[in-house]
């Protein structure tokens, strides 16, 4: 009977244990998704506009339903950073603060005269960059924010899984070949804002947003987005100067333009953290940040 118990114990500890929770997580909900999307596609004219529509909305749905049930029995709680009271109040604080970072950058472009509008799409092709951005914003901050960031930072602390998180993040943006030395620096700091904008509300909401809302003003204004040249855009640029000022191919995110002001918004998310007492010291937790 005590080595069945010890072997209860055990198992009850290595299924408690950070790594595994992060693992579990990751493969749970990373399946989660992947299979909906893919069933999703079988459906007769799943490729027009207004059907892809339907599957991101319904991929991330699906996403945070799992998310939710999962972590709820798994560590037997309640999912408070998917509280419903404040989806409206988080999402258009996330949106309006991204969408006028990216214009700012945009506008210092434009200033240096960089950037040119050389013709519009229709705007149909704003709705759907929209929710594809929100269907692949939600899906990462699940994972590096909800899961990865939100284990370590309980675990390890605050500012180690600041940068554990980052590091993760940043390796995530730099596969492709349109990567250089600033666009990671400007990847791991863009980790590290959502980071801290988790541990400022200690809800997805805010990251989910802003994550949604800075990819979908980049393709708006037209520009490249973390490197990727597939996606439509609503308008037609020419973007052209130094690489470390305009982004190059990667766009403006590999700007040090970009890396300036995310680094600025960090230090001041950081610092309402602090003053709040929301942060986490290692080994041990803010009453605060826990209590919310």
């Amino acid at each position: 009977m005590s080595e069945s118990k010890d072997v209860q114990c055990t198992l009850r500890k290595v299924l408690n244990f950070p790594l595994t929770r992060m693992v579990a997580g990751v493969v749970v909900c990373g399946f989660a998704m992947l299979a909906a999307n893919r069933v999703l596609k079988w459906v007769p004219g799943s490729e027009s506009d207004a059907a892809r529509m339907i599957r991101w909305l319904l991929t991330t749905a699906v996403l945070l339903a799992v998310y939710y049930f999962l972590f709820k029995h798994y560590e037997k709680r309640d999912v408070t950073e998917l509280s419903k009271t404040y989806v409206i109040k988080d999402g258009l604080w996330g949106l309006s603060i991204s969408v006028l970072c990216v214009s700012l950058i945009i506008f210092a472009l434009y200033s240096l005269g960089y950037y040119e509008v050389l013709a519009r799409n229709k705007v149909s092709v704003l709705l759907l960059l929209l929710l594809f951005f929100l269907a692949a914003a939600a899906f990462e901050e699940v994972i590096f924010r909800g899961i990865l960031y939100r284990i370590a930072e309980k675990s390890l602390g605050t500012l180690p899984a600041l940068i554990f998180s980052a590091v993760l993040f940043a390796l995530a943006h730099i596969s492709g070949e349109n990567t250089n030395a600033i666009g990671v620096v400007s990847a791991a700091s863009g980790g590290i804002l959502l980071g801290l904008m988790f541990s400022l509300t200690r809800r997805l909401w805010l990251p989910i947003a802003f994550h949604t809302g800075w990819n979908w003003a980049l393709a708006s204004f037209g520009t490249v987005v973390s490197g990727n040249e597939d996606l439509p855009v609503f308008l037609e640029i020419r973007l052209e100067g130094p690489e470390w000022i305009t982004g190059g191919p990667f766009g403006p995110e590999s700007s040090i333009l970009t890396v300036g002001l995310v680094l600025l918004l960090s230090g001041i998310v950081y610092s309402l953290i602090r003053k709040k007492g929301y942060v986490i010291k290692p080994h041990g937790s803010s009453k605060k940040a826990v209590s919310r």
